[in-house]
């Protein structure tokens, strides 16, 4: 995972569990564990209760609670929990860097910190921000985009919106209805042969077929797609359509009409998911998937609000190409469709 490498600097070993019991006996059979990041939403028990049975038997754990939901209380009862300290996805190594100093900090300004797992002394000038700047990537019209780590990769967590190539030529997109104002709201649309920018297929992981992303990203190939939905599958959140806590709820942005989880989730206003009885996005991983809906091979607009669709650079045929598919359903669905149909697209980081 990338976020291995946010903080390989202070430790000689990583141990990761994928439920919050086995959190729990992890930490209980390994006493000299100096920082514990917890994911609220894990299966099994949610991260404040593994948190509180972790706090009975060690209260000297650094502990800080991960959540991509974002939502007003959730510090709160993080640290009402047993936790250190709070950090909402998609996560910000800087603000992560930071707070693992903080927690091990000596005194209050320029600041010793003594990690214990390799004893690295480090100073540190902290300035406090209420609202630190997320990880972000600039296209060449000047929109910015949040990015978010998930597994070992770096993905745009917006739909890119972007009028020209890096090469500053203009290309079609699509807004649905033809309405500008839901290519804010939701990204463009285009096709397959706009997005590869006149590159060909690959099917390599990394593709390596930069077409309309930024420098220094890339369209996703059908492998990287796959490496995406594994990674998710493998933290506990099952690949079935009718799963309400499948990979593709978990992916999707938790901005949906009725949404039981409140606050700013719950909503009509656009960007959203319409309602539905049995799923509701969760955006565990700061994914925020967002159904733009499609433009058809001969003009047509649909499923806006209910289906998201995504290119990847490999083509299926010499008319068709591989995409993946979230729709109110709880999976993400892996399908084909004409290289002339108008769909969103993400941009991959380039590894460095």
């Amino acid at each position: 995972m990338l976020i291995d490498s946010y903080i390989n600097m202070f430790d000689k070993e990583t141990l990761k569990a994928r439920t919050g019991a086995e959190a729990v006996e992890v930490c209980r059979s390994n006493s000299d564990i100096d920082l514990i990041l917890m994911d609220i939403r894990i299966p099994d028990m949610d991260g404040y209760e593994a948190t509180q049975q972790i706090r009975e038997f060690n209260k000297e754990v650094v502990i800080i609670a991960q959540t991509a939901y974002g939502l007003l209380g959730d510090r709160e009862k993080s640290i009402e929990s047993g936790c250190n300290d709070y950090i909402a996805k998609p996560i910000n190594k800087t603000e992560l860097l930071t707070l693992i100093i903080r927690a091990y900090a000596t005194n209050s300004a320029n600041t010793t910190v003594n990690m214990p797992a390799q004893n690295i002394a480090l100073t540190a000038n902290f300035q406090e921000s209420d609202d630190p700047e997320p990880s972000t990537v600039t296209d060449i019209d000047g929109n910015v985009y949040q990015t978010v780590i998930i597994g070992n990769q770096e993905w745009m967590a917006e739909n890119l919106r972007v009028t020209r190539n890096a090469f500053g030529n203009n290309i079609m997109r699509y807004c649905y209805g033809s309405n500008t104002a839901n290519c804010d709201l939701y990204g463009g649309l285009y096709t397959w042969y706009t997005a590869m920018n006149g590159q060909s297929s690959s099917s390599s992981n990394p593709s390596g077929v930069q077409g309309i992303c930024p420098t220094g990203w890339h369209v996703p190939s059908n492998a990287e797609w796959t490496e995406l939905v594994n990674y998710v599958v493998s933290q506990g959140y099952p690949n079935n359509w009718d799963d309400p806590n499948g990979a593709g709820n978990a992916l999707k942005s938790c901005r949906q009409v009725g949404s039981p989880l409140g606050g700013d989730c719950d909503t009509s206003e656009h960007p959203r998911w319409n309602s539905d009885d049995t799923h509701h996005g969760f955006d565990e991983f700061g994914f925020s998937a967002l159904p733009g809906g499609l433009r058809n091979a001969y003009g047509s607009f649909s499923y806006l609000g209910t289906n998201g669709f995504w290119w990847s650079s490999t083509e299926y045929s010499s008319a068709g190409a591989w995409l993946r598919l979230v729709s109110l359903y709880g999976n993400v669905y892996r399908d084909f469709d004409n290289k002339s149909s108008g769909f969103s697209l993400r941009c991959v980081r380039d590894i460095e």
